[in-house]
């Protein structure tokens, strides 16, 4: 057992009580979540890829934390949570959003050509992630545009970034090179990685498969 999962382990009760908070009392953690809309950087590297004319499916979207810099017409938020879902509804009006297996998402395959997945594929298996792929490949048009922006496997242990990444509810940290073989239905057209914050991120940017 290597010493991240030892972590975890150790941290789980903090982890469950940390889980818990934020998805049922959303409005606490809400400052919390926009903050990265804030920051300059992370808004410009979203924005380099994405454009204000793009019909962008905002996947996971949680209460809509970046949806305010997407075009309020031509912007769609999926979320599983129920909670978040009520949230993102009550403090982001004119916004679309829609629980994940909503069939009414399937009004908007001809509309979407943008798809925007942040701080989301760490909470999801390999299995889940192919799953995830073909679902919105079907629901979106041809040479859809992809951005997928996630938190990487700290590089140095006991560092303050090796204990935030313990502390994350997602249970599936991955290295760059992993998320590039499990996204085997996206033809990546490029990759960098960005730190934001004290938390470095890979970007991914690409197209589903035809």
């Amino acid at each position: 057992m290597n010493i991240y999962k030892l972590t975890r382990i150790i941290l789980y009760p903090i982890i469950l009580v940390a889980d818990y908070l934020q998805t049922n009392y959303t409005k606490f953690f809400t400052l919390m979540n926009v903050g990265p809309v804030n920051d300059p950087a992370w808004t410009r590297m979203i924005l380099k890829h994405l454009s204000y004319k793009n019909y962008v499916l905002d996947y996971g979207c949680g209460v809509g934390f970046f949806c305010k810099i997407f075009n309020k017409k031509r912007y769609l938020g999926l979320e599983i949570n129920r909670e978040f879902l009520r949230r993102a509804k009550k403090i982001n009006k004119g916004y679309k959003f829609l629980e994940l297996k909503d069939k009414k998402i399937t009004k908007f395959k001809n509309k979407i050509n943008a798809v925007f997945i942040n701080n989301v594929l760490h909470h999801m298996s390999d299995n889940q992630i192919n799953l995830a792929l073909q679902f919105l490949k079907k629901n979106s048009k041809k040479n859809t545009k992809l951005l997928i922006i996630e938190p990487l496997f700290p590089k140095k242990f006991f560092s303050l970034q090796f204990f935030l990444k313990a502390l994350d509810i997602g249970n599936f940290m991955r290295r760059k090179e992993e998320y590039v073989k499990v996204l085997k239905r996206v033809k990546i057209l490029k990759i960098s990685q960005a730190k934001f914050g004290i938390n470095d991120h890979v970007v991914i940017f690409g197209k589903f498969w035809l």
